[in-house]
């Protein structure tokens, strides 16, 4: 269990995680997860609230390895089912806000929480929307809000300022943008984007990333994106193949 602001939530990640560190970036209000594989998450300062600013009953939370958020990004839980999954290598920008919790019930006569000002009255209650999942390798620009019962897939752009509505389904590798988000365009060609998902980087150690750097610096746009790709597919083959040596 760690203390975060004024709640306690059991934080998962990934299987290598070493714990809690100081922020290596020597920047203060965030926490930093550490693996022992390398790499870093980070967490603002105020991540997990409710509407009284104080989660008493925190849900499922989980984030991936070099995934983090700007500052007064929050995640809201109104009840322990609620669950939101971060994947890795996730960057979401200043005040990117996770909205499981505290949708009101439309379907009675007011959306108005009577047992709020008044101990002697009884409320709708909330409608309770399940979990909010989020990929690999997604951006949030700033001020972003998704919604809950969400699936934002791998790859993809959340334009700054936009919505994600409620039950969003998104396409892996789409640029999105607006209130409600829509499509735009997709990030690359169909042939990029299926080697990328069959590549699936984003399962690798990240000592294989950190030694195929220089492949994730090519302009994934230009003529030679195919080929760049599959020299970096058979790395990953090749890894593979290593491992099995190695452990045989």
């Amino acid at each position: 269990m760690t203390e975060e602001s004024k709640i306690q939530i059991k934080i998962h990640s990934d299987d290598d995680l070493m714990g809690i560190v100081p922020d290596p970036r020597s920047v203060s209000g965030f926490m930093a997860l550490s693996y022992h594989g390398g790499g870093h998450s980070w967490i603002p300062e105020g991540f997990f609230t409710n509407q009284r600013n104080i989660c008493f009953e925190p849900g499922y939370f989980h984030i991936g390895k070099c995934s983090g958020f700007g500052e007064n990004s929050f995640i809201k839980f109104t009840n322990p089912k609620q669950s939101v999954r971060i994947g890795r290598y996730v960057s979401g920008g200043y005040e990117t806000i996770f909205m499981i919790g505290g949708h009101h019930e439309t379907r009675a006569i007011s959306t108005c929480e009577f047992s709020s000002y008044d101990n002697e009255m009884k409320s709708v209650s909330q409608s309770d929307y399940g979990e909010i999942i989020v990929r690999n390798d997604v951006w949030f620009g700033d001020e972003c809000m998704i919604m809950a019962d969400s699936v934002i897939e791998n790859g993809c752009i959340i334009g700054a300022r936009s919505l994600v509505p409620l039950r969003f389904r998104s396409e892996p590798f789409g640029i999105y943008v607006g209130a409600p988000a829509r499509l735009k365009k997709f990030r690359f060609s169909q042939k990029v984007m299926d080697l990328l998902l069959d590549i699936a980087w984003w399962d690798m150690p990240y000592s294989w990333i950190k030694e195929n750097n220089k492949y994730f610096i090519y302009d994934m746009t230009g003529d030679g994106a195919v080929d760049i790709l599959q020299e970096l597919k058979a790395k990953k083959e090749q890894w593979i193949v290593d491992q099995n040596i190695s452990a045989a």
